[in-house]
């Protein structure tokens, strides 16, 4: 064994991005339903009304989302991250001093502002730039921090309230969130492994060029043309508004059915626990059976953890809910990333997933509100129809994967040159109608071999042609 061998350095942005999630997220995303009540009964505000600071959040952190990724590929992400997560902290800290609900969605904004920087979009961007070799498993690891997190901070959280206050609950989280979080951005992250000389893991020699030639994938214009890129974003919208509404109400639901704060943040922590293994094991999947199988498997887990809350006024229900809640939930961070990097390509992988997190953002945004009026008087029914929206397309991201398979080690889809042809094999006529999207001018010419009614052996096409479909 040889002990002066060095831990690849990707790792240690795997240690970094984990306490930013685990600050950044653990806190401020998963510990919202504990302050509810509290802050309600003691400020006189109404449920909806308070739970709307989180919807300004959202609605800043999604104007943003775009912006940010466009900072962290053009400056040093250190310095954007440094005044991004010093701006989360001492916002969330501050609202110990709020006292109208007025205050809580001005200091919300800049909470979002903030956040668009600290976590998600960076997070997920080192991890796609810094891996190709375990890149599902570095992804689970850093957003099982979420869990690990809303496991140690719910508990805490409602203790400090009970013996103290919720101001001062805010204060010391605030100071958590800096302390985990600010460092971080300033000693460890690096956005590229050319940053420190090194390949990514299981990298290739090109992969160490820096510059958006070198990189696969589409440009943000690019992407944001195709069927493909407008396809995730409906399905990240559907699970954010049904997921996030779900998350952040289940501590007030349960206390609503007479289980006492202490037993239903209990059960909010066993929820933690199980998304901590569910992240983790959500990204070895990836890397093992697929996107698509690992996607299905999570939605399916999804659904019927939902319907569980028909019956949650019994607490073996309430344990079984939050077990396979807290497993599955890992479709809404761990594979949206991975997904994109696959579809889309890395080339502008901040800015495409900038775009891409407005949709989640929204659902977000939407969904924490709008759940409280459905789970007051519509109770679990409604809360399975974005699921249901989300489940029957999947299917098709076998589609949006085949394409990527396709072009996903080219430079670029379609380089910018008229005559040069890209020769696709084994073609069936739904990735077409992504190939499609990248329409101009000119006419298609194309040399079919075996063809038949759905399927091309082989198609060469120039980077410019017309718009239809050859048979």
């Amino acid at each position: 064994m040889n002990l002066n061998k060095k831990i690849f350095y990707g790792w240690w942005i795997v240690v970094g991005a984990f306490f930013l999630n685990f600050a950044g997220i653990g806190i401020i995303m998963n510990t919202m339903g504990v302050f509810i009540k509290p802050v309600v009964e003691s400020l006189g505000f109404t449920r909806g009304g308070f739970s709307l600071y989180f919807t300004v959040a959202a609605l800043a952190m999604m104007v943003m989302a775009p912006i940010v990724g466009k900072l962290l590929g053009r400056y040093d992400i250190r310095i954007i991250m440094t005044i991004c997560t010093t701006m989360m902290a001492l916002s969330f800290g501050l609202f110990s001093q709020c006292k109208t609900l007025m205050q809580f969605y001005i200091l919300a904004v800049f909470l979002g502002i903030g956040s668009a920087g600290s976590h998600i979009i960076p997070v997920s961007m080192m991890i796609t730039n810094w891996f190709v070799d375990k890149r599902g498993l570095a992804m689970g690891i850093v957003f099982a921090a979420t869990g690990v997190g809303g496991f140690i901070f719910n508990p805490l959280a409602n203790w400090i309230i009970t013996n103290y206050s919720w101001q001062t609950a805010y204060v010391v989280f605030g100071l958590i969130i800096a302390f985990f979080s600010i460092p971080t951005a300033i000693f460890i992250v690096r956005a590229k492994p050319v940053d420190k000389g090194l390949l990514p893991l299981g990298g290739s020699v090109d992969a160490a060029d820096s510059s958006a030639q070198a990189q696969t994938g589409l440009t943000a214009t690019e992407a944001l043309r195709t069927r493909a890129f407008w396809f995730m974003a409906l399905i990240i919208l559907f699970i954010a508004i049904a997921n996030m509404g779900v998350l952040h109400h289940i501590v007030p639901y349960l206390t609503d059915l007479g289980f006492s704060s202490t037993t239903a943040t209990t059960l909010m922590s066993l929820h933690m626990a199980m998304l901590i293994v569910g992240k983790i094991l959500a990204g070895s999947l990836a890397d093992r059976i697929g996107l698509l199988k690992s996607y299905l498997l999570l939605i399916i887990g999804l659904m019927i953890s939902i319907a569980l809350l028909y019956g949650s006024q019994w607490l073996w229900v309430a344990v079984i809910f939050n077990i396979l809640f807290g497993f599955s939930i890992a479709v809404r961070t761990v594979l949206p990333p991975l997904m994109t990097a696959e579809v889309l390509g890395q080339k502008h992988f901040a800015v495409i997933y900038g775009f891409l997190n407005i949709f989640t953002t929204l659902g977000t945004a939407v969904g924490v509100p709008l759940q409280v009026s459905f789970m007051m008087q519509l109770k679990a029914t409604i809360w399975h129809l974005p699921y249901i929206s989300v489940f029957v397309p999947s299917r098709h991201w076998q589609v949006l994967l085949s394409w990527a398979e396709k072009v996903k080690n080219k430079k670029s889809v379609f380089p910018q040159n008229d005559n040069y042809q890209v020769r696709v094999e084994n073609l069936r006529w739904p990735v077409l109608n992504f190939v499609e999207d990248y329409a101009s001018t000119g006419t298609v010419e194309g040399l079919c071999g075996n063809c038949t009614d759905d399927k091309w052996s082989a198609v060469y096409l120039p980077y410019r042609y017309e718009k239809r479909i050859i048979k």
